[in-house]
């Protein structure tokens, strides 16, 4: 404990929900695989090794980008051990308009000194020319002559590798889908194990990535983490984490800092909302941080309760809202572990019922009860689990969505 960073909290704050969580907790189940995976990868025969390819997903706020970060780090801590797994990460903007210097990035993350690898591909960018690679071509024109540039890398070197990569794109939801595209070819062949190299492909997106990624081709088995809410001792942790990470004194307050954070669910965005209501309090005139010096927790509840309920009316999508009664009874009747089917048809049931006669319980003009669905978990209210069943991973979003529509939640 060095003292009460103020400038550290106020950036935080400033910041806003996309900034990466002041600690990392939990997941890793799912980080400790992507690196068994990459490590495996990296033995001699696990170079053709198929199904290396893992999908992280859920709803908005899960903390998907934050487990990239981690891996990130866990990676630059690895440097120096011999062949300790290097992260690679990519935006689906680079794949879809910087191919050819992805490929460049890939082919110096697994050579190259170690260095932070992220910003890796606008470096190279403009350094390649056209690339036959992974078994097909990219042809660019040179940046700066605005005529063909000569190929200067025939195709990914296989020789002189001293770490396996994990090539790991975020907001993999927003990928063109189509097997034939430059982007869905490169990912095939890392998916598919075909390349020779030995390199791990991690997709991390919204509910709706892994039918995302059965669209772009890659249909062998791929695992999937689902991710959600946080345990109990989790959330403590995260609390907890935050104090000390801002030189926050607890003293005799832990189990307030605990309530604050209950009514969170343990899903990471609503945590961040006990911290920003929090951090608030910490940085008011005469407060300096203490936690002595704040004398209204119940204020603090009703600001997090708030910042909370501006989250899911950003989530309301203006599908859902043109069809708010309908989307509620939905919630409203919905029933855990039940098939993607069954969720249409609980939706054509409910649009079709007599008390719905109101422009709210129709769907949109040219839409389906297929299209709701999908839009629903696109937008964080449903989530697939790996035996093809659906559940609700937020239970206040869903509560959200029932009073929304007018109807009664019990």
């Amino acid at each position: 404990m060095t003292g009460f960073d103020r400038e550290g909290l106020e950036d935080f704050i400033h910041s806003g929900e996309k900034s990466p969580p002041p600690v990392f907790v939990g997941r890793r189940d799912v980080l400790d695989d992507i690196f068994r995976t990459a490590r495996l990868c990296w033995k001699k025969d696990g170079h053709h090794l198929p199904g290396n390819t893992r999908i992280i997903h859920g709803a908005p706020g899960a903390g998907k980008s934050a487990i990239l970060n981690e891996l990130e780090a866990r990676s630059l801590a690895a440097d120096a051990e011999l062949g300790g797994p290097r992260v690679l990460a990519l935006s689906n903007v680079e794949l879809e308009t910087d191919l050819s210097a992805v490929l460049a990035a890939v082919a110096e993350a697994g050579t190259a000194t170690p260095h932070r690898w992220t910003g890796l591909v606008e470096a190279v960018t403009g350094k390649v020319g056209s690339v036959g690679a992974f078994g097909f071509s990219i042809g660019l024109v040179n940046r700066t002559t605005a005529q063909p540039a000569p190929a200067s890398l025939a195709r990914l070197p296989r020789e002189g590798w001293t770490a396996p990569v994990v090539i790991a794109v975020d907001e993999a939801q927003r990928m063109v889908p189509g097997p034939g595209t430059p982007p869905s070819l490169f990912l095939q062949k890392i998916h598919d194990a075909s390349s020779g190299l030995p390199l791990t492909l991690v997709l991390a997106g919204l509910g709706d990535t892994p039918q995302r990624v059965r669209d772009m081709g890659l249909t062998r088995v791929a695992k999937m983490h689902g991710i959600g809410r946080l345990a109990a001792a989790e959330v403590r942790e995260v609390m907890l984490g935050f104090c000390g990470h801002f030189g926050i004194e607890i003293d005799d307050h832990e189990e307030r800092l605990i309530a604050l954070a209950g009514s969170s669910e343990g899903w990471p965005r609503h945590l961040h909302c006990a911290q920003e209501a929090l951090g608030r309090a910490l940085l008011a005139p005469g407060c300096d941080g203490k936690l002595d010096r704040v004398s209204d927790w119940a204020s603090l509840d009703e600001e997090s309760h708030q910042l909370r309920i501006r989250y899911y009316r950003a989530q309301r999508s203006a599908m859902m809202k043109d069809c708010d009664l309908l989307v509620a009874a939905v919630m409203r009747d919905f029933e855990d572990g039940v098939s993607k089917s069954r969720i249409t048809d609980l939706i054509a049931a409910r649009a079709s019922i007599p008390e719905g006669e109101g422009s709210g319980w129709k769907l949109p003009s040219g839409l389906s009860p297929h299209d709701l669905m999908e839009e629903m978990v696109h937008q964080g209210v449903l989530q697939e689990r790996e035996d093809d069943t659906f559940h609700i991973p937020i239970p206040s979003f869903r509560n959200f969505l029932i009073q929304a529509g007018g109807l009664d939640s019990d």
